[in-house]
């Protein structure tokens, strides 16, 4: 959808933050899909995109949680959040 939207004479080389045009410093996004962004640059140090590593061991230490635990850490949230509401 932003590749259709380039002009013509310019290339799309993917998303890597947010630019404000010289008003503010870049935002560049902490996580894409969940997982660490690895920046890539090329020889003049502009940034060129970004990818992230599949592996689990280098996900930053956040455990890998299963469908049955999410639904009992939801479950589990749910009841604190309606005790602190009765407790007020």
């Amino acid at each position: 959808m932003i590749e259709d939207g380039v002009k013509t004479g310019y290339t799309f080389q993917g998303v890597v933050g947010i630019d404000y045009e010289g008003k503010k410093e870049p935002a560049l996004f902490h996580t894409w899909n969940g997982k660490e962004p690895i920046y890539l640059f090329d020889e003049n140090e502009n940034v060129i995109g970004l990818n992230t590593i599949d592996s689990k061991e280098h996900y930053q230490g956040v455990p890998q949680i299963s469908a049955k635990d999410k639904k009992k850490l939801k479950r589990k949230r749910h009841l604190v959040k309606r005790a602190r509401k009765r407790n007020r």
